[in-house]
Order: C-alpha cells, then sequence, then structure tokens
C-alpha cells in the first residue's frame, strides 16, 4: 500500500519551492520532471505525464490553464484509465509519491475519486 500527496496551488503561489524540498528530501514527483526556466531558475517540479494529462482534459472541456471560474470537467473514459495508470505504477514502484501542478486546482475532485 502506498501514499500519495497533491500538492496544489495556483501559479507563483509557492508550489515549486515546497516541491523543490520535498524532492531533495527523497520524496518521489515523477518520472520526467518540468524543468528550469526565466520565471522558475531551480525548476517547476511538475511530473510532464500529470500536466499533459491535464492539459488535455481542459482542451477536452473548451477550457485553458486560465480558469476563471469554477467548472464540472466532463472526464472521458480514456483519461479515466490515464489517471488509473499514473495511480497504479506509482503505487507499485514507490510507498510514497506526489505530484504537483497548478492545473490540478480544477481537477482535485476528479482525483479524489
Amino acid at each position: 500500500m502506498s501514499d500519495q500527496l497533491i500538492v496544489a496551488g495556483f501559479h507563483r503561489s509557492g508550489t515549486s519551492l515546497v516541491c523543490r524540498l520535498l524532492h531533495r528530501a527523497g520524496l518521489f514527483l515523477g518520472y520526467d520532471l518540468m524543468g528550469a526556466a526565466f520565471s522558475n531558475p531551480y525548476g517547476h517540479f511538475e511530473d510532464i505525464e500529470v500536466v499533459k494529462l491535464h492539459e488535455q482534459l481542459l482542451a477536452d472541456n473548451g477550457r485553458t490553464w486560465m480558469v476563471g471560474e469554477p467548472f464540472l470537467p466532463v472526464i472521458a473514459e480514456s483519461h479515466w484509465r490515464g489517471m488509473e495508470r499514473i495511480i497504479q505504477r506509482r503505487n507499485a514502484e514507490q510507498r510514497l509519491w506526489a505530484f504537483k501542478d497548478p492545473r490540478v486546482c480544477s481537477f482535485m475532485m476528479v482525483w479524489k475519486h
């Protein structure tokens, strides 16, 4: 059995700093983490696989990361399977794992399900 942690927060709210510290302490945050950029020279610590899933979910719902109001996303079966694969793989390989993506604020109820 493994435990999971979702680091949720809007852009520029300090989540990269929190995840940098957690990652340096040994917490698994993903297989392919988003690297540094001008706006975040130490890295974003976002799992590319999770980011791509969230971006596709937003696009399929006619949204972008700049969601201005709450919305109830429609989740296709393929997205449910994608989320399930992410969870199962990490649960099988890690006792404790996490991911961080500002877009997750729009999908917390989906991940909880």
